[in-house]
């Protein structure tokens, strides 16, 4: 099945939506250390994609230039998470009596 261009089995689409639920996750609780950790996950499933590209063809339909999407995506989250600053404030409310 083609899913915007790239080969995809139902594998694959299962591997892909659970980066991404982790990386929603992480988002929604602000947590760097999660967005950190499913951007590493990523990255690192990318290159090995990458690197093994024959070990996978078969299993995941899994495509060069979709291993380079991941490990481009995978280092643009981990670099954000690691450099975009978080701001919080705090506010104290004393009402008079």
């Amino acid at each position: 099945m083609k899913v915007l261009g790239f080969t995809h089995t139902t594998t694959l689409g299962l591997i892909e939506i659970g980066v991404g639920l982790v990386l929603l996750a992480a988002a929604g609780t602000r947590s760097r250390n999660g967005e950190l950790f499913g951007g590493l996950v990523l990255g690192v499933g990318g290159f090995v994609g990458l690197v093994q590209h024959h070990s996978f063809v078969r299993t995941l339909a899994l495509e060069r230039s979709l291993a380079w999407v991941a490990i481009i995506a995978g280092v643009a989250v981990a670099l954000a998470a690691l450099l975009l600053p978080r701001f919080t404030s705090r506010s104290n409310v004393v009402e008079a009596r």
